[in-house]
């Protein structure tokens, strides 16, 4: 619900209207869509969270209490300095139920005003009445002169098809392995005939690279799914080697799989967290004598690009609208929508 309030209320404004007091607006999330907002308060949260627990295990240290057991103040669970949160974000004790608020189905937990996923068979043709609606509406109010730039912009997106990313990675993956004719294994199919022809040969693939950004900017989920995505890369790429790369303004971790390794591998944690900066994992690579058959690069495009273009295929795996991101110096760029 913040997220989404982050989203419309400056398209609110900019369309003439007035908002009361103590919306919640901030100028980061300006032209940015709910989803992106979401993503960004999530992780500031998860960031709160671990903050909030290292300063409390701090100060269990610095009063010598034993472990787990932290100084409470009465009527407070859990020594705590507040009352326990609900699931619906409100304080328990003080929480008023509202009235309008039918209870929960089957057993589940939600708040008022909560937003589910629309399950039903006919998800895709609600989907597609919704964009026509959407897009008559907007029609309408151009017809009439009451169209803000910002409800455009943010309509034209909502209505634009969008493309899967991930058979986009498979593809590119698969074109940059080396497929080639070759006489070294002729084709049998016409040796009875005295022909001795080329056969197509596809040598192994070389070096795999996938470098993950881990300043913070990308969220866990889309971490989770790319991981998922480098896991089915591999297996049907078959790389000499898989490497995968975290790196911020520095690279913090670097993974190495031989094709020898088990199949199911588990890739590590991101590890990082600091700014951004896409020239390190190329100089890494540059002074290692590493030279892959094909480079991924996940992240939001907002960092500093190296000065020259190296010699093998590089795709960016943008996170960020590719409308609103920074455009690559090299490369093919793809928008990751997940």
């Amino acid at each position: 619900n913040d997220a989404c309030d982050y989203a419309i209320n400056p398209i609110i404004i900019d369309a003439g209207m007035q908002l009361p007091k103590g919306v919640l607006i901030d100028a980061r999330f300006t032209g940015k869509s709910a989803e992106e907002i979401y993503g960004i308060l999530a992780q500031e949260k998860r960031s709160r969270e671990k903050q909030r627990q290292e300063q409390q295990a701090q100060g269990q240290q610095d009063s010598g209490n034993p472990a787990g057991k932290s100084g409470s103040q009465p009527g407070v669970p859990n020594g705590g300095s507040s009352p326990p949160r609900s699931a619906n974000g409100a304080n328990t004790p003080s929480a008023n139920p509202d009235p309008d608020c039918s209870p929960p189905s089957h057993g589940s937990a939600f708040s008022c005003g909560e937003v589910r996923q629309y399950v039903a068979d006919d998800r895709a043709r609600q989907e597609a009445e919704w964009k026509v609606a959407v897009h008559q509406a907007a029609k309408a109010a151009q017809m009439r002169g009451g169209m803000p730039g910002a409800l455009q912009g943010m309509i034209a997106q909502a209505v634009e098809p969008a493309v899967d990313w991930r058979p986009i990675l498979h593809r590119f993956a698969q074109e940059s392995s080396p497929t080639d004719y070759s006489y070294l294994m002729p084709n049998r199919r016409y040796l009875h005939l005295g022909l001795y022809l080329p056969s197509l040969h596809e040598p192994a693939v070389g070096d795999a690279v996938f470098v993950r950004d881990s300043s913070g900017s990308v969220w866990d989920e889309t971490q989770a799914q790319f991981a998922a995505e480098i896991v089915a890369v591999n297996d049907g790429v078959r790389p000499r080697r898989l490497i995968v790369m975290d790196c911020d303004t520095r690279v913090t971790q670097m993974q190495i799989f031989e094709r020898g390794d088990a199949v199911d591998f588990e890739l590590q944690p991101v590890r990082g967290g600091g700014g951004t900066s896409f020239v390190e994992p190329f100089r890494r690579l540059a002074a290692e004598g590493i030279h892959p058959a094909f480079l991924v690069y996940l992240t939001d495009m907002d960092g500093r690009f190296p000065d020259e273009a190296p010699s093998y295929p590089v795709l960016w795996a943008s996170t960020t609208p590719l409308k609103q991101a920074k455009k690559a110096p090299f490369g093919e760029t793809v928008e990751v929508i997940c």
